[in-house]
């Protein structure tokens, strides 16, 4: 309970307290923006809001955020689009930009929802939102993925929504993983991901306030400092033998600091478009793990087609390096923006004088993601159909475009991709999230496609061992992309038997509608990796048990009653030990020095309880010193 309390207190530290002093004399941005709180009502299947007043507290605090940061440009380009839909679309209603405040879930844009005003509902089921949860707002805001990056990243996905095809195609993703920026999904997730990302990078780059400026910059090289550490430990959890697992149950805490990091350092240094380091370890869950997590690029290997338009975070890093370059001032004919004002165009408009280069290239964006680009699986990759927009629309930029998607990947662009090739991996355990490297968010199936796999995913199924997964994808990248299931039928040393098991194994949509609910908590997550740690704990101690009573205590002269005291000192010094190796462990510091200073501060305790009786001195020494040497080898 003890341990729990600490580590869910600390999860709390992280992402919930509020500490953030406003600037004063900001200027006011548009009346538009209306602050929504839910009610815990849903009603036709919306949740039920009303509006905070613009007199209380939290209005007036984000308000204050809005005005004084880069937040205050993604206000302008929601205006913007707004503006555009108008003017496309007579018919299209123009909404506010609502943020919804919410208590204790958020960070998400959805779409859709009712308003209790006045004592009448008024149903908003066109109506797109951002919902935020109040801590995050009212925290520091000087930080990576504070408010002033997080919410441009969720507006992103707004203006997207917004802007494209969002018609339903009647198809489902297959894919089973929650998505993360080193991780490959499906196309549809991949892109909207990837769009919405790119605007936490814009908003690093251009932030005018300088305290939040520098003061970002600043966490990113203190995470950065850190990070290697938390990476070569969590791989010692791994691969070394009967460590007690402290980087593996706090992977949540550490590696949502590394995955924010990743937005902004892998986008830039283009380590999106390399394959994830695999390590060879006997569980091939294990292994799949670490190569989801995206922990270290393997530079010697770009990922192939298929695998990058699957990645969110080369999609991020394709538009961040777009936004880089010389683009975002290159204006286009006057003509062009017409549908981006308000007003009628007149003869003199210069483009340059009313759009910042930064507006001028997302109204780009918004104009191809407009004409081309569906939101709901298209039948090619979403960022495919951007590209082939761009450069119809825009020829005069196309070999820039092309040039910078040559420079990240290694190859020309092409527009033609293989099928998905969808196969399921029936009753094995896979983690859904990245960061359980325990396995508290398991499925009994894994997901994958064919043409993106690596030999890690193709030994989930049983009956293909690791040899034979090799050569499969070694085949596939002699010979070029699968392009039916049956295509496995002609891989030099594949038995037909094998062969026959992978083709049984393709898709299977019955199965998946069956298995594919999964719900997921944050204390699942918590107390399971509590559990893992105990379990981990007292199959030290029963060791412990077995070599203190023969060697120590049965040959000491104690009686049972003080050998059962004895046993009881030392579960307590554990637990100290132990609750020591996982307080260090949520510090940013070195956890080394901070537990051999608990280990020192307890030998000297020891010493002044039994230092003048020399033979207990030692006796309690070897234990304690045992007992130390394994909780430091778990935590180096």
């Amino acid at each position: 309970m003890i341990i729990k309390r600490i580590f869910s207190f600390y999860l709390f530290l992280l992402f919930f307290i509020p500490s953030y002093s406003f600037p004063q004399n900001a200027a006011s941005i548009s009346q538009d923006l209306i602050l929504l709180r839910p009610t815990g009502e849903i009603i036709n299947n919306f949740r039920e809001m009303v509006i905070i007043p613009d007199t209380s507290l939290i209005y007036r605090k984000t308000r204050k955020i809005i005005d004084d940061s880069f937040i205050k440009e993604m206000v302008k380009l929601y205006g913007l689009a707004q503006i555009y839909l108008e003017n496309l679309d007579g018919e299209f209603n123009s909404e506010p930009l609502y943020l919804a405040v919410t208590k204790n879930e958020g960070g998400f844009a959805k779409k859709g929802f009712v308003l209790f005003k006045d004592g009448k509902h008024l149903e908003k089921p066109e109506a797109h939102y951002v919902d935020i949860v109040e801590s995050r707002i009212t925290s520091n805001v000087d930080r990576l993925m504070s408010f002033t990056q997080l919410y441009p990243h969720e507006l992103g996905h707004v203006l997207y929504h917004m802007l494209s095809d969002n018609s339903d195609s009647g198809r489902t993703s297959p894919n089973i993983n929650m998505h993360y920026f080193s991780l490959q999904t499906d196309y549809s997730t991949a892109f909207d991901e990837g769009f919405a990302e790119q605007f936490e990078n814009l908003s690093r780059f251009n932030e005018q306030n300088k305290k939040i400026k520098e003061g970002i910059f600043r966490d990113i090289k203190q995470i950065e400092k850190y990070t290697a550490r938390n990476i070569n430990s969590f791989k010692k959890d791994l691969i070394w033998p009967l460590r007690i697992g402290f980087y593996k149950i706090t992977m949540p805490v550490w590696y949502q600091k590394y995955e924010n990091l990743k937005r902004y350092k892998h986008s830039l240094d283009n380590s999106a478009a390399y394959k994830n380091s695999t390590i060879e370890l006997p569980d091939e869950e294990d292994m799949i793990t670490f190569r989801n997590s995206g922990l270290e690029p393997d530079t010697n290997k770009r990922k192939n087609s298929v695998q990058l338009m699957s990645t969110e975070g080369f999609i991020c890093s394709f538009f961040t390096h777009l936004n880089q370059s010389s683009l975002p001032g290159n204006y286009r004919a006057p003509a062009f923006y017409a549908n981006f004002l308000s007003y009628p165009l007149k003869n003199n408009f210069n483009p340059a004088d009313t759009f910042t280069p930064l507006q001028n290239q997302i109204i780009k964006y918004f104009y191809i993601l407009n004409k081309y680009v569906k939101v709901n699986h298209s039948d090619r990759a979403q960022l495919i159909d951007f590209i082939d927009g761009y450069i119809k629309e825009f020829p005069d930029e196309a070999d820039n475009v092309l040039n910078i998607y040559k420079g990240l990947t290694g190859m020309s662009y092409r527009n033609s991709l293989p099928p998905r090739l969808w196969m399921l991996a029936k009753n094995h355990s896979h983690r859904i999230l990245v960061m359980d490297a325990v396995g508290n968010s398991a499925i009994p199936f894994y997901t994958f496609d064919l043409n993106a796999a690596e030999p890690e995913d193709l030994i989930t199924i049983k009956g293909i061992d690791r040899q034979q997964a090799k050569s499969i994808i070694d085949y596939r990248n002699k010979n070029g992309y699968f392009q039916d299931y049956t295509d496995v039928n002609n891989i030099p040393g594949i038995s037909p038997a094998a062969a026959e098991i992978l083709i049984a194994s393709k898709f299977d949509q019955l199965y998946f509608n069956k298995n594919k609910s999964f719900n997921f908590s944050l204390n699942k997550i918590i107390n399971g990796s509590l559990y893992y740690l105990g379990k981990n704990a007292l199959f030290y101690f029963l060791i412990f048990s077995f070599i203190i009573y023969p060697v120590l205590i049965r040959n000491s002269g104690l009686n049972k009653l003080k050998v059962g005291l004895t046993y009881l000192s030392y579960l307590l010094i554990w637990l100290v030990f132990l609750l020591a190796g996982l307080f260090s462990m949520l510090l940013n510091g070195s956890p080394s020095i901070f537990f051999l200073i608990i280990l020192l501060l307890t030998i000297l305790i020891l010493y002044l309880i039994f230092g003048k009786e020399k033979s207990r001195f030692y006796r309690h020494l070897i234990i304690i010193f045992l007992m130390g040497t394994i909780m430091f080898y778990s935590i180096i």
